[in-house]
């Protein structure tokens, strides 16, 4: 009987942390935009382009360490 009762409790202790232990509020990540920045790095031309909201604003040369 004592085994029943432990597994029981067991089950309920983890039923309620599953259960309560989601978060229910948005948190500060969440309620944001979407930050929508894109940085590329080509290694072969050693260029970085850097892409805001899907228009490129800038194409700079860069130090990669490969020539």
């Amino acid at each position: 009987m004592k085994n029943i009762f432990i597994k029981s409790m067991t089950v309920l202790t983890l039923l309620m942390v599953a259960l309560c232990g989601v978060n229910q509020g948005k948190t500060e990540a969440a309620s944001k935009p979407a930050n929508q920045d894109l940085i590329i790095i080509n290694k072969y031309y050693n260029k970085l382009a850097y892409f805001h909201n899907g228009y490129i604003e800038i194409v700079d040369p860069v130090a990669t360490g490969k020539t």
